[in-house]
């Protein structure tokens, strides 16, 4: 638009020129004059590309050759080597500026990539930093650069883990497992986005995430309960296509608990968020002593979510110290807030308590 506005701005200035010499005498040379200073000044402050220059550079020098047979009252007594001399001037002097037009649009090019690409590769990084950190967690980090360690009251962290994985990975190829992985875990990804939990960590064939953190709120656990039903699906249904395709299936274990826990940013280098207390090791005991294929949760998060789901006491399951923890399975959403007959989808009185 600048470039219009300043192009339209110089033939302005060249018919005005133009004008004023016709009404004042029509000697030629003061068209030469007029022109050459349109020209001088147009190529030096629009710093066009080359096929624009040589066009401009071009109508100007045949307006000047017209300008000259038509209007210079002098024309019978002109001397044809002055001519030809100003002509070689003026095409010399549109040269000199067309060069310097042509250098000042090819640096103008390349200062404008340059901005183009730092600002992509301040885009990328921003959104690694996403990916990586909760949006919270990355604003406390610009504006304080640090993130004070946080405690939570309650929260919800539900683990995942693919049983007799190490045997199944022996059996395919390095490529598929990773492929298979990578899809598996895209889709856990985006269930953490559909039901606000935060993803924590994978480490080798273990999911770990976490629902009220860092933005506390009082339905976590409904929310890690809907996330491992759809998870718990998902797991069935390619299951089910493995097997039509004679492939071992992959048999998964869910657990989940309620109770305090802390999170904080570690690292300098590679920043890493992540969660600890004895809330993080009680959901991994409940996947790891947990039934294969169910979703297997702790009394606490049995208290939290029984009025919206059907559960189903296991019974007591013993741990490494020697305790012993009450387990229930997490059947299927209650039928108050179930959406279809296999209990697997909130309806919209459920999501509006989830928020």
């Amino acid at each position: 638009m600048a470039n219009v506005l300043g192009f339209a701005l110089f033939q302005c200035l060249a018919l005005g020129i133009t004008a004023m010499t016709i009404f004042t005498g029509g000697e030629s040379s003061p068209y030469y004059a007029g022109l050459c200073m349109v020209m001088l000044a147009q190529l030096i402050a629009l710093s066009w590309g080359f096929s624009k220059t040589l066009l401009n550079v071009v109508m100007i020098w045949l307006a000047y050759i017209a300008l000259v047979f038509i209007f210079d009252r002098n024309y019978g007594e002109y001397q044809w080597p002055i001519f030809v001399a100003n002509n070689f001037f003026l095409l010399g002097t549109m040269l000199i500026v067309s060069i310097w037009s042509i250098l000042g649009f090819n640096l103008h090019k390349k200062a404008f990539l340059h901005r183009k690409m730092v600002e992509q590769e301040r885009e990328k990084s921003e959104q690694l930093l996403h990916n990586i950190l909760p949006e919270p967690v990355i604003t406390e980090l610009k504006t304080n650069h640090k993130y004070s360690p946080q405690v939570y009251e309650s929260a919800t962290v539900l683990f995942t883990d693919f049983v007799g994985f190490t045997e199944i990975a022996e059996k395919m190829e390095l490529e598929d497992v990773v492929t298979e992985l990578d899809r598996t875990y895209e889709f856990f990804d985006s269930i953490c986005d559909k039901y606000h939990l935060e993803k924590i960590k994978t480490i080798g064939d273990s999911f770990m995430c976490v629902a009220g953190v860092p933005v506390a709120n009082k339905v976590h656990a409904i929310q890690a309960a809907l996330m491992a039903i759809e998870i718990r699906s998902f797991n069935r249904m390619l299951n089910q296509i493995r097997s039509a395709v004679g492939e071992q299936i992959w048999n998964i274990r869910i657990g989940i608990h309620t109770g305090p826990l802390a999170a904080g940013v570690i690292g300098r280098t590679k920043f890493t968020y992540d969660i600890w207390g004895n809330t993080v090791n009680t959901a991994s005991i409940m996947e790891r002593r947990g039934k294969i294929g169910k979703i297997n949760i702790s009394k606490a998060t049995y208290n939290a979510i029984k009025p919206y789901f059907s559960t189903r006491y296991r019974g007591v399951v013993a741990t490494r110290r020697g305790g012993e923890l009450d387990m229930y399975f997490v059947e299927c959403i209650g039928p108050e807030y179930v959406d279809d007959e296999l209990g697997r989808t909130p309806n919209e009185r459920l999501l509006e308590i989830i928020g």
